[in-house]
């Protein structure tokens, strides 16, 4: 596999967004991030239908993982709390909102200090 300076480039672009994102925090970065993500999921469709050999197999199993994450979200266990009592610390079950928690608690501090 080959690395061209251009990709590298835009992998550190996005790192370094990510990194915003998670350092300043906001609901204008979570619609951004929510928006890209279903922007993809989507987009997964149209790549599997339209990609060949290995890499049709790869979309198709993004789209399928994709849409599957969200139908757990949408189970009623997912719905445990209201958006209203939702709170950093609270229980999720789904082990991503765990790390997200942590990752508020222990990693935002350290970085803001």
């Amino acid at each position: 596999m080959r690395f061209s300076l251009k990709y590298l480039f835009l992998i550190t672009t996005l790192a370094a967004l990510a990194c915003a994102a998670l350092i300043f925090a906001s609901p204008w970065w979570s619609a951004i991030c929510f928006t890209a993500s279903v922007g993809l999921v989507l987009a997964s469709f149209v790549l599997a239908y339209a990609a060949i050999g290995a890499a049709r197999a790869y979309w198709i199993g993004f789209a399928v993982l994709g849409c599957g994450y969200w139908m757990v979200l949408e189970l009623p266990i997912a719905h445990s709390l209201s958006d209203s009592e939702w709170q950093v610390g609270a229980f999720n079950p789904l082990i991503s909102a765990r790390i997200l928690d942590w990752a508020y608690r222990v990693v935002l501090p350290m970085v803001r200090a």
